[in-house]
């Protein structure tokens, strides 16, 4: 199944229609936050691949970062997990923690002066982008978007929010914006989203889409929501095409770093990869698996995903857990290495959300040949297709059916299946975005074309 709605190279890049100057890729939230996992773990696998892309395309993939006023080009390895993660974390820590003492303390007495986005912007400074500018000899320079760029957006838009204001600036300078939409969900189902995160999203959301020139998506479930939201809203719908993420074996991880003693241990097991938070089904995979407990099973469950919102409920459940540590384990800063050896000795992958944009970890299982146990939602019937096996979303019981039948055969095997690696999707991405900015190109020399006559 090819879910990717693009023409071949080829047919995209016609010699006699405008390419860009330069690709520039913002990873900004990336950069800040040091963390390796969903939206994180693709603007790594994008941005890794700059220099092999700019080869294979012809067109120069820049890395940047931006505090909204200045962007600075990087070279990959800062960008890496093993770059500077604890200091970049520790920045990040301190500008949450300072967001939360001005929601509790100083917004109240204060909430009439503008103060916010100053603050927030002086501790980036001080803990993101001023260490990056101190390091010597590490490529950090600065540098301006020009009018023929085109600025590629992976990377999560909400949060600090500069790189919305740099797609602003830039589609006022002339250079065409393109951001990657991973999911609506805090839209569409803001039940599932951190209040204010699900605010300032619809708020970044609205402004990005109106600056872009295009739009890419990860899945066709997710271009079909955006297509629809936009209209409903009545706003201004710009092209939108989708491509495939890309899923690569952990292959050699191990020897680069040791698979940790407590997970070595692990055989035969039940493995659920993915931030813990009520929109990964946690709970309700924790159900089954308790009445299977209570049947006489003796199964292994390995929750591996960092903490995410809403689920301090759910943590005092594991924490209080009988079976913690014994049948049910938890790590919430696995290493590819981890991940790599817990694929190779999973029994199956159970992904149990009830919305997603795409699903990294269930083609993750499926190049491994892992048995897949999924929640039967659009998504991941459009990537899965017939690989999984598939439960009604929010149903234990339909679960651990399926974990009966699992137990009662000694594990279900599947052929791994075929899927486009990192170095294909990032190419797939590229070209698609290229494809958007030629288009984008085209209708404006039409609107001039038209103007001209109308001028006659």
């Amino acid at each position: 199944m090819n879910v990717s709605n693009q023409e071949t190279p080829e047919a995209q890049m016609g010699a006699d229609r405008a390419r860009p100057s330069r690709i520039l890729i913002d990873c900004t939230e990336t950069f800040a936050s040091g963390l390796t996992t969903g939206i994180q773990r693709v603007v790594q696998k994008i941005a890794g691949r700059a220099e092999q892309l700019s080869r294979e395309i012809g067109i120069p993939c820049i890395v940047i970062v931006t505090d909204g006023v200045k962007v600075r080009r990087i070279p990959f390895p800062v960008l890496a997990p093993s770059h500077n993660r604890v200091g970049r974390t520790r920045g990040r820590i301190i500008i949450d923690k300072g967001r939360a003492i001005w929601d509790r303390w100083v917004e109240p007495l204060f909430g009439r002066l503008d103060l916010r986005a100053a603050a927030r912007r002086s501790a980036w400074i001080l803990f993101i982008m001023m260490p990056m500018r101190l390091r010597k000899g590490t490529g950090h320079l600065e540098m301006e978007v020009q009018k023929g760029d085109l600025l590629l957006l992976p990377d999560s838009f909400w949060g600090l929010g500069y790189s919305v204001r740099l797609a602003e600036k830039a589609h006022v300078i002339g250079a065409c914006v393109v951001p990657i939409i991973h999911d609506i969900f805090p839209i569409t189902h803001p039940e599932f989203a951190d209040t204010k995160n699900a605010t300032a999203f619809k708020a970044a959301f609205a402004r990005l889409v109106s600056v872009s020139h295009g739009l890419l998506t990860v899945s066709l479930f997710t271009q079909g929501e955006v297509q629809t939201l936009l209209t409903q809203q009545g706003a201004c719908v710009p092209p939108i095409r989708s491509f495939r993420l890309g899923a690569d074996a952990f292959a050699g991880a191990s020897q680069a770093i040791p698979v940790r003693t407590e997970i070595q241990q692990l055989r035969d097991l039940y493995l659920m990869v993915g931030t813990i938070e009520p929109r990964k089904g946690h709970a309700t995979v924790l159900d089954a698996f308790d009445q299977l407990w209570r049947n006489g099973g003796d199964a292994t469950l390995v929750l591996v995903g960092r903490v995410g919102w809403r689920c301090e409920e759910f943590q005092r459940r594991l924490d209080a857990h009988p079976l913690l540590k014994r049948r049910l384990f938890v790590f919430y800063d696995a290493t590819d290495s981890d991940l790599d050896y817990l694929y190779k000795q999973a029994r199956a992958l159970v992904i149990a959300s009830r919305v997603e944009g795409f699903g990294l970890p269930l083609v993750e299982a499926m190049r491994y040949g892992v048995p897949v146990i999924a929640s039967r939602i659009d998504v991941f019937r459009e990537v899965g297709e017939d690989y999984p096996d598939y439960f009604s979303v929010d149903d234990a019981a339909d679960l651990l059916g399926i974990l009966e039948q699992y137990e009662r055969q000694g594990g279900v095997t599947r052929p791994p299946r075929d899927w486009p690696t990192w170095d294909e999707s990032a190419l797939s991405a590229m070209w698609a975005a290229v494809s958007l900015y030629e288009d984008s190109f085209a209708r404006y020399a039409a609107k001039t074309v038209v103007r001209k006559a109308q001028m006659l």
